[in-house]
């Protein structure tokens, strides 16, 4: 993972997310909580990208990013820098701490 700085700049923000849900998702094996994940899932997208953000509930002061993947096949990573600044700064914004998921 790769981290940011926050920002600290003032204006209107370059994009919103068009959807943000709060999940939960667990594992039980052998009838016990093996896995407990507790977040907000933001999504963000434009005619041909999306991006999401994930923030875990016990971790409130960050924002892990994921993306840009092409809007009909979001297992494909596609450049787009100018979609991706934008929610950057969006994050950037709203937490202390935003991290970047880099392919594998």
């Amino acid at each position: 993972m790769m981290e940011t700085q926050h920002s600290s700049q003032q204006g209107p923000d370059l994009i919103a997310p068009t959807k943000i849900e709060h999940l939960v998702y667990e594992i039980i094996r052998e009838e016990k909580l093996t896995t407990f994940n507790n977040y907000l899932d933001y999504r963000f997208e434009t005619a041909t990208s999306v991006m999401r953000g994930r923030v875990y509930l016990d971790t409130p002061t960050e924002m892990i990013l994921f993306g840009p993947y092409a809007q009909n096949e979001q297992s494909v990573e596609i450049d787009d820098l100018v979609f991706e600044i934008a929610v950057t700064d969006y994050a950037q914004r709203r937490f202390p701490s935003v991290k970047r998921m880099e392919a594998i």
